[in-house]
């Protein structure tokens, strides 16, 4: 299970390099597959919480 400080790791903003213009104007977006895979990479850093 993920702690405060693991979870913090996932409001940081995605670079600009994966946020994309929506082509019929409806604003900027991040591809799914790239959303999964930070979640992912937070989760597999996770340490234990001592219960």
């Amino acid at each position: 299970m993920a702690d405060l400080s693991d979870l913090a790791k996932l409001c940081h903003p995605f670079p600009e390099r994966v946020i994309h213009r929506n082509p019929s104007g409806g604003g900027s977006y991040v591809k799914h597959s790239t959303v999964e895979q930070r979640i992912l990479d937070v989760l597999r850093t996770c340490r234990p919480v001592a219960r």
